[in-house]
């Protein structure tokens, strides 16, 4: 995501979208859920700003998760991204917007997180709902102990997916 500070210029949704790597749709949804649709559909840093705040957008990453020996790039990543939700409190009834866990990985890896999610999705370790701000996502309170004995021990029920990835 590009820092707001980058944002000079009036941007119109479009590059708006662009610049905060959402969807233009999204962030019409958000923008006029929030009441922050401008009269000339055009956004300069401080109504960006506006709309950051409102979307709950955040860039988790700054660098891609390092892989420990005879890790795989999927292990690595799920390690990551439990710890990361962990850590942040995205536990049930508390949600993440699902691209905040991509934001700022490059093409590639972001393209193996977004497999390593649904995996954890598809085995119930996440689940996720779309919300007015979009799609969210959160460790449900029913996989929480097997959630924290992974990140916390590196075992736990979780450790299956990790295996299987």
């Amino acid at each position: 995501m590009k820092e707001l500070r980058d944002v000079q210029q009036r941007s119109s949704i479009g590059k708006l979208a662009q610049e905060l790597e959402m969807h233009p749709f999204d962030l019409l949804r958000v923008v006029v859920g929030e009441n922050l649709l401008s009269a000339d559909l055009r956004y300069g840093p401080t109504e960006a700003s506006r709309v950051v705040h409102a979307a709950g957008l955040e860039a988790w990453w700054d660098v891609p998760p390092r892989r420990r020996p005879g890790e795989t790039q999927g292990q690595a990543l799920m390690q990551a991204v439990l710890g990361a939700m962990f850590s942040r409190g995205v536990i049930e009834p508390h949600s993440a917007r699902a691209d905040n866990l991509f934001r700022g990985l490059d093409p590639e890896t972001r393209a193996a997180m977004r497999r390593v999610v649904n995996a954890l999705i598809r085995a119930g370790v996440l689940t996720s709902s779309m919300t007015a701000k979009g799609l969210s996502v959160t460790i449900p309170a029913g996989t929480l102990e097997s959630v924290r004995s992974f990140v916390e021990e590196g075992s736990g029920g979780v450790v299956e997916v990790w295996r299987a990835l």
